[in-house]
Order: C-alpha cells, then sequence, then structure tokens
C-alpha cells in the first residue's frame, strides 16, 4: 500500500510540474513553439515577472477547453520557453500575438532540451574535430608536396650543374689541339698577346715594283696556331677548368670505391667472427 502511493505521489508530481506545449502565432506570420512553466500564461515585470492572476485563469481555461486562445488585451505577455531547442526563454507581449494553440502536457521538457543541446554540442564537436583533421591533413598534403618540389628542383639543379661539367664538342677539340702543359698555358697566351701588341704599331719600309711602300707588321712572328691558341683562349681556359673538376669527382670516386669494398670486408669479417 504505500509503495503504491509512492508511485501516485511521483505521478501527481510529474502532472502538476509538466509543462504546456503551445504553438504562438504573431501577427507578423511568424509562429513559435515552446513551452510554458508552472501555468504562468500572462506575466509582467515589476522588479521580477508577476502573473496577473485573473487573466491568467481565464487564458488557461479558455486553452483547455478550446485549445486555443485569441488574446483580448494587449497587457503583459507571454514566457516561451526551450523556443528552437534553446535553453532560457523568448518573452513575447500580447499586443504582437494573434492566438495561441495548446498542445497538452509536455513532460521533461527541460530534460529533453538539455539532451538535445549537448547532442547539438557533440555534433558541433565533431565537426570541428574533422575541420581540424581537414586541417591537419591539408597542411601535412601541402608540406609533403613543397618537400617533393624541393627534391625535384634540388635533382634538377644538380642535374643541370653535371650537364654544365660536360664538356662541349668545342671545348674537347680545343683541348685535344691544345693540351695543357709547358707549350699551351695562360704564360703562354700572354706572351702571344704581348707580341701581336706590339705588331700592331710596327712598320716595315719595301721596295715594290721600284716603289717605296710602307707595310705594317700584322702578326709580329706569331704563327697561325698561336693565333688561334690567342683566340680560343676563353673556351680553352673554360675547357680545363671543367677537366680539373671532372678528374677530381673521377678521383673522389675511386677513393670511394676501395673504401666501401673495405668496409663490407671488415663487416663480413666481424658476421663471420661472431658466427664462430
Amino acid at each position: 500500500m504505500k509503495k503504491l502511493n509512492y508511485i501516485v505521489f511521483f505521478a501527481l508530481l510529474s502532472i502538476v510540474c509538466a509543462e504546456d506545449k503551445v504553438n504562438v502565432y504573431l501577427k507578423s506570420g511568424l509562429m513559435l513553439n515552446g513551452s510554458v512553466k508552472d501555468d504562468k500564461f500572462v506575466e509582467v515585470y515589476r522588479s521580477g515577472y508577476q502573473t496577473l492572476r485573473p487573466q491568467n485563469e481565464n487564458i488557461k481555461k479558455a486553452l483547455r477547453k478550446n485549445k486555443k486562445y485569441t488574446p483580448v488585451s494587449r497587457r503583459g505577455g507571454l514566457r516561451l520557453w526551450y523556443v528552437n531547442h534553446s535553453n532560457g526563454f523568448v518573452y513575447v507581449p500580447y499586443k504582437s500575438v494573434r492566438n495561441i494553440v495548446w498542445l497538452g502536457k509536455a513532460k521533461n521538457t527541460a530534460e529533453k532540451v538539455h539532451k538535445k543541446t549537448q547532442k547539438i554540442k557533440a555534433t558541433y564537436k565533431d565537426v570541428i574535430e574533422e575541420r581540424k583533421l581537414a586541417r591537419e591533413q591539408l597542411q601535412q598534403k601541402r608540406l609533403k608536396e613543397l618537400q617533393e618540389q624541393e627534391k625535384i628542383d634540388k635533382e634538377r639543379e644538380e642535374e643541370a650543374k653535371q650537364q654544365a661539367m660536360l664538356l662541349t664538342k668545342e671545348e674537347k677539340e680545343v683541348l685535344q689541339q691544345f693540351p695543357p702543359g709547358a707549350e699551351w698555358n695562360s704564360e703562354e697566351r700572354d706572351k702571344i698577346h704581348q707580341q701581336l701588341n706590339r705588331a700592331r704599331n710596327k712598320f716595315t719600309v719595301r721596295q715594290i715594283n721600284g716603289r717605296r711602300v710602307i707595310q705594317k707588321t700584322f702578326f709580329g712572328g706569331v704563327n697561325k696556331k698561336e693565333r688561334t691558341f690567342y683566340k680560343k683562349y676563353d673556351v680553352w681556359l673554360k675547357a680545363v677548368d671543367k677537366q680539373k673538376e671532372l678528374d677530381r669527382l673521377k678521383a673522389l670516386e675511386d677513393e670511394e670505391g676501395p673504401q666501401e669494398e673495405k668496409d663490407s670486408r671488415e663487416q663480413q669479417d666481424e658476421v663471420d667472427l661472431g658466427e664462430n
């Protein structure tokens, strides 16, 4: 019997504490859906919200009986809770209300609104996490693309350097024709240059057909091959520098080869000793 009384008590308590679910249609054409707490259908604000009791009873009776109420007074307003799943209320003046439609009692509205709010927050949190993850993935992708592009640029630059180090056909021919050494070098080029300069300012007097003719000495004893070397000296010097660098790189490769073989043999010997 005592248990039954508890059940009845809690059932009555849930009915008393239940909120009224209503639709409020405004004169502007909008409709607000929410709840009215504690049967307070008309209130005014006087250092806090106060219920206008006679008018409130009339509205409550009209809604319970006809499920609909059209305001006859512009006084006061309605506190409408949980509009659009919010946690608060909206105060709607009756001067803006066309009519109110009562939908019935809504039990545990606050809990439902809280659950809905939590669900929206969780969804929003998931969206934030997804966007953060997408940004991180995009940054990683861009970083990877940047690293790959830097690698490609570096490879192209290295390839261009290697291509630039290769001797052209003209350079090979010049080196073959004028191999660097005691005969062909920078000092020889300077001597040829001096001879040609002196020749430009030197003249000779000759008898041609009984006439005295002044002629210019053009080459000052510099032969054709020496003049060719002087003319192609810039190409020859560039080719010499390239050849020196190529010889240096080849020497490094030759040194690294035996060293790698030696390291490999030492590692193999260590493995054999470990097994024994």
